[in-house]
């Protein structure tokens, strides 16, 4: 005699549960990487752009935007990958040696944040470190190592070190200016030194003062830090051929005859350094490209003076001498990139719409013109 057993639908329901589940939490991973599943495998010419900067806007356009060259040069409005990334402050951009890309994050006026995540080349999220307070200052890469310059409560500072291999700490350097504040804003490295600068006060309180911090990455520790002296706020630093050179923003401000629009250093001797003088004053973001230093001027960087003018100019490293193109007036910029010969801008402007947000090469004929489309782009690094 058989028995016919009623189906459990109760555990049927509950399979189907968990399937709605998993679904559902697979749905919000999805939205919060970006609304779509990343890549299998980066774009082949890819441009990365960052937006992190907004904090009039409650950063809620911070995202890494992931670019493919070959299908944006002919469409400004291309489809790149997005990842969304916390609500907090994002300036600098950093990629590593091994193509990932690395951003500190900064908190807001009201909070610390001491994240700082790494993506893949494709945009996918892999690890979130937390090695400092304030993470804002840019992170370097030398001697198998990951240095990450932190502002912490923006009167003293540190360095973590981490193994460039699992992330693990290799050492905290502690950064201090005795009597005085010390605010990490800028940081460079080649393989065996990475130079860190800071804002600080001096004597006058009228003019701005910098500071340059010098790291042994090998040994990784502290050799020197130098005062640059007055009319001085360096926030790009870019290593070449073993010297390092310090874009001076505030060398609009200085009286001396040779003005300091870069201080070069020698990491080996950091006591001394020797200016050099560009088409234009005020280099604020640049990079150097075959003996070329391109650069993004902006005399109101940083400063309650009225300084509305900004530029673009091109120099070799050996003279000074090259070339400058004027920009419309308060054209502002977080970035500066190389894109085939052509510098190119990462541009926001709270007060123009999110379409003209992104990022602006200088073509040709003279003219900058909108390449790619990106709300809020604050930073940009072309491969």
């Amino acid at each position: 005699m058989f028995i016919s057993r009623p189906v459990h639908t109760h555990k049927l329901l509950s399979f189907h549960r968990v399937v709605l589940l998993l679904a559902g939490l697979l749905c919000i991973t999805l939205w919060m990487s970006g609304c779509r599943p990343a890549l299998q495998s980066p774009p082949a010419r890819p441009v990365y752009v960052l937006a992190g900067s907004n904090v009039s806007a409650g950063f809620k356009n911070n995202a890494l935007y992931v670019f493919d060259v070959d299908a944006t040069e002919s469409n400004l409005s291309a489809d790149p990958l997005r990842t969304a990334l916390p609500f907090s402050w994002a300036r600098y951009l950093n990629r590593a040696p091994d193509g990932t890309l690395w951003i500190g994050f900064g908190g807001d006026f009201n909070h610390n944040d001491d994240r700082v995540q790494v993506y893949r080349p494709d945009g996918t999220l892999t690890h979130t470190l937390h090695p400092c307070a304030n993470p804002e200052a840019g992170i370097t890469f030398a001697a198998g190592r990951v240095f990450v310059a932190c502002s912490d409560d923006g009167f003293t500072g540190a360095v973590a070190v981490l193994d460039a291999g699992d992330f693990s700490p290799v050492a905290t350097l502690p950064l201090a200016h005795p009597g005085a504040p010390m605010l990490l804003v800028g940081s460079g490295a080649d393989e065996q030194y990475v130079v860190i600068t800071a804002m600080t006060i001096g004597p006058n309180p009228e003019r701005s003062y910098a500071l340059a911090v010098v790291v042994d990455a090998r040994k990784a520790e502290v050799i020197a830090q130098v005062q640059l002296g007055p009319d001085t706020d360096v926030w790009t630093v870019l290593p070449h051929a073993g010297r390092f050179y310090l874009l001076n923003a505030a060398s609009a401000r200085s009286p001396a005859r040779s003005r300091p629009d870069v201080l070069i250093l020698d990491p080996a001797h950091p006591e001394t350094w020797e200016p050099l003088t560009l088409p234009l004053a005020a280099p604020l973001w640049g990079q150097i490209v075959a003996g070329e230093l391109y650069a993004y001027h902006n005399p109101g960087w940083n400063t309650t003076q009225q300084a509305n003018w900004r530029g673009l100019s091109r120099a070799t490293l050996e003279t000074g001498a090259g070339e400058m193109w004027q920009l419309e007036e308060r054209f502002e910029a977080g970035g500066l990139a190389v894109w085939d010969a052509t510098p190119c801008l990462a541009h926001w402007d709270y007060w123009q719409p999110a379409a003209t947000h992104g990022v602006y090469c200088l073509e040709a004929d003279g003219e900058l013109r909108q390449r790619l489309s990106a709300p809020d782009a604050a930073d940009v690094v072309i491969p």
